[in-house]
């Protein structure tokens, strides 16, 4: 829920929400308004349904039809490909270059063990200093000697 509203806004998206389920006629539009929110068109129904302009019957009705059209194996197709990760670029080309990631983890807001993880990083560039920081006291273990 969080992310529809997120990328769809209730004050933004409802005037390009369905207030019917779509006719084999009528997805032309969904599929519009899915290219203009760069979203796909089950999370536009879904959003649809979440704010009240379709009915329960009504989104049963819509992805029967989206299913039914063929839609499920090519919706998410015409966003575009995917975003790449820029960090694993980031953290490739500095390792190329021989640099420690110890910076580049810095830069990013994560702990530099956990870009070593990811990278590979060998295990000679790995502190004491990455070790977990415990919240709470570990409580001491009886030796059962007493």
């Amino acid at each position: 829920m969080f992310a529809s509203a997120f990328l769809m806004p209730a004050g933004e998206i409802l005037p390009f929400l369905p207030t019917k389920a779509p006719r084999p006629s009528s997805w032309d539009e969904v599929l519009e308004h899915r290219r203009h929110w760069g979203v796909s068109a089950k999370a536009l129904l879904f959003r649809a349904r979440e704010l009240g302009t379709l009915s329960d019957a009504a989104y049963r009705r819509s992805m029967i039809s989206y299913n039914q059209a063929g839609l499920s194996s090519k919706d998410g197709l015409a966003l575009g490909e995917p975003e790449q990760p820029l960090m694993l670029r980031r953290a490739v080309v500095a390792l190329a270059a021989d640099e420690d990631p110890t910076q580049l983890a810095a830069d990013v807001l994560v702990p530099a063990s956990i870009v070593r993880d990811i990278v590979g990083a060998p295990t000679a560039l790995r502190s004491d200093a990455d070790a977990v920081t415990r919240l709470r006291p570990v409580p001491e273990q009886s030796t059962g000697e007493g």
